[in-house]
């Protein structure tokens, strides 16, 4: 929250920086409309009115000493002609910068060059740009041409810009004949990052990053950069050709994932092995044994959505197991092979994943094995089938989280203590979220997944917190702790001693790089506290 003194302070600023530079026919210091620019905290002007001409960033007269000291005149030595509005070119002691001349070491020149005197050999000229301060340096510097060029500069300088909203940068070789030369951005400001395309750099948010097909978000240490995918990959997690997500919608485009990965390389439909089967839908190359489906020597995806065994020649076993899901050497009890293939005996059915033959149930509730009333309109379901968890109100459902607030219990849901928005098990402090409004303290930071209790949200200046800036589910979390030695874990302040296993850098009592593994802001896990 902004104090009155704090906002005070900054309109103080501000107005002190516009009446440095004001701009516009009235304006005090003849500086041209809408050309005042800021050189680190320094305003400038860039094109002052007619007879003046921009010495170290203020507009001076014509005639005036300033002028004369600084050597001002046209590109190629002319006196400055009445109407003059800019430099062309400076005398010894001062280099030219965006129409004006600047002294070295002097104010704001020395931000720009590093240059404390004369040290180029020519005129006009400096021979070390600033580079800390973000300028670049013009690789064939003359006296009538700008010889450090702010990273963040659109303009076309003598052939070379640089790139909008940049902080930091390297020349990239001489300046363009057609279309000005950019610079190579290093860094960016504004929270964004540095994204390379065709050996293009921009400045671009994470969100920007991320809808942009082809790119990624690359963290290294502590910098990220928005880098391009292989070229066979539609989405990506890496540069390599084997961490695409996602692929391009013609030739290789069918993901083939290696174990349980969520990255891939991209084939095409001969390519994908036989060992695997191809998800036209989700555009997929995927193991047989992913699918469930078990010792199947090739498998494929039927039109009802379910991957089964196409041949079965592997180590004897040639049969194939019940619904087609398995390859087995001999069918399972109460099953009998029929054409190659093990079928459940009359009374008996398959069980969920297809590995017994079960007494088949005559329940008209769905995923039923037994129930009170069988077949009738009051008929109540009392135990479900194998994977298959019995709801308060008799029905199966394969798992207890869909009705939201209950947990699983030898195949039956349970519900969670009413202080919980959902849980592990039961009890208080078994919780996994909360309502809005409440925050979830973890039992035990080392275990997470056993939960935690449900208890008020943040409030700043208590518990040790300054600051309730982390927003989840519509409870607050604190993201900023009091002792400058602490940071938050999972919303929560922790000791400097705890701190170190989370937290690589802390800055006042906020974390600005989390351990591998855990979220900015309150270094959270991938599942955040509060959430599912």
């Amino acid at each position: 929250v902004w104090t009155i003194s704090a906002l005070l302070a900054i309109y103080l600023a501000v107005g002190a920086l516009a009446i440095e530079c004001q701009s516009g026919e009235a304006a005090a210091n003849k500086c041209t409309s809408n050309k005042c620019e800021s050189i680190g905290d320094t305003q400038i002007c860039t094109d002052c009115q007619a007879g003046n001409v921009p010495i170290n960033g203020k507009c001076a007269a014509k005639a005036s000493d300033d002028v004369t000291n600084a050597g001002c005149k046209q590109a190629g030595g002319a006196d400055l002609e009445n109407t003059a509005q800019v430099c062309g070119q400076c005398g010894a002691g001062y280099f030219l910068h965006k129409g004006g001349c600047y002294k070295f070491g002097g104010t704001p020149g020395s931000t720009i060059c590093k240059d404390t005197v004369d040290s180029s050999g020519t005129a006009g000229v400096c021979s070390s740009c600033s580079a800390e301060n973000g300028f670049f340096a013009n690789l064939a510097p003359a006296a009538t041409k700008q010889s450090c060029i702010a990273c963040n500069e659109t303009a076309d300088i003598n052939g070379l810009t640089g790139v909008a909203g940049c902080t930091a940068c390297t020349n990239t070789g001489p300046a363009g004949t057609g279309a000005p030369k950019a610079a190579t951005c290093t860094a960016c400001g504004d929270g964004k990052i540095v994204k390379t395309d065709n050996g293009v750099t921009s400045c671009v948010t994470e969100k920007e990053c991320t809808g942009t097909e082809g790119f990624f978000v690359k963290t290294n240490d502590s910098t990220k950069t928005c880098e391009a995918c292989d070229s066979t990959c539609k989405t990506c997690s890496g540069t390599e050709a084997n961490q695409c997500t996602s692929c391009q919608d013609s030739g290789k485009k069918y993901l083939k994932k290696t174990d349980n990965s969520q990255t891939g390389t991209c084939v095409a439909a001969a390519g994908c092995p036989s060992t695997h089967y191809i998800d036209e839908e989700a555009k997929t190359c995927s193991t047989c044994a992913s699918a469930g489906t078990t010792d199947c020597t090739t498998c494929e995806k039927g039109t009802d959505g379910v991957v089964v065994c196409k041949t079965c020649t592997t180590d004897g076993k040639t049969v194939f197991g019940l619904n087609k899901r398995s390859c087995v050497t001999e069918c399972p009890d109460n099953a009998s092979e029929k054409s190659g293939v093990c079928t459940c005996n009359d009374g008996f059915t398959p069980s969920t994943d297809s590995s017994a033959c079960v007494a088949a149930s005559g329940c008209k509730t769905p995923h039923c094995q037994t129930c009170t009333g069988e077949g009738q309109e009051n008929e109540v379901c009392t135990e479900c089938v194998t994977s298959y968890y019995r709801t308060p109100t008799a029905q199966c459902v394969d798992s207890c989280d869909k009705l939201g607030g209950y947990y699983a219990d030898n195949n039956v849901c349970k519900s969670c203590d009413s202080s919980c928005a959902s849980c592990s098990t039961a009890g208080a402090d078994k919780c996994l979220s909360c309502p809005a409004g409440k925050v979830l303290k973890y039992t035990s930071e080392s275990n997470i997944s056993g939960g935690g209790s449900c208890v008020d949200e943040c409030r700043a200046s208590t518990g040790g917190c300054a600051d309730c800036g982390a927003v989840i589910g519509g409870s607050r979390y604190c993201s900023k702790c009091s002792d400058t030695n602490q940071a938050p874990l999972n919303g929560d302040c922790a000791a400097n001693t705890m701190r170190t296993q989370f937290c690589t850098q802390i800055d006042g009592g906020a974390c600005t790089q989390c351990a591998n593994g855990l979220q900015r802001a309150a270094c959270w896990p991938p599942c955040v506290p509060g959430s599912e």
